[in-house]
């Protein structure tokens, strides 16, 4: 089925991207069920045992600033693809199983400005 030239030129504008020079905020929500208890899963993630959670996808954690269970450390996350994310722990409720970080540093660096998140345990 043949296009007409309107509507062939007006589909080449909405699919050219165009990367704003402005910072843009954006959000993402993910969920997941995860097999186990609560009290397991939790003990996993509230030390950042990502390594046992996902042994597929990280090698290793490290804590290169403070200490697990802190809030404030920086922890070190090696990926199995050779990546390398530094998150610095802003939150860590025992009461709501909720732990808050941001990345501080990725290698290689990461093509946007910031990302902040926060994982809560069910």
């Amino acid at each position: 089925m043949a296009e007409s030239a309107m509507a062939q030129a007006v589909g080449d504008v909405l699919l050219q991207r165009v990367k704003s020079q402005v910072p843009c905020t954006c959000t993402n929500t993910e969920s997941t069920v995860l097999p186990g208890k609560l009290s397991d899963v939790w003990e996993k993630f509230r030390w950042w045992k990502l390594e046992e959670i996902a042994p597929g996808i990280v090698t290793s954690t490290e804590w290169t600033d403070g200490e697990a269970g802190r809030v404030d450390s920086t922890v070190k996350i090696s990926y199995t693809n050779g990546a390398s994310w530094y998150l610095r722990v802003t939150e860590l409720s025992e009461r709501n199983h909720t732990l808050g970080y941001e990345l501080i540093m990725a290698e290689p660096a990461t093509s946007v400005s910031s990302i902040v998140g926060e994982m809560t345990f069910q």
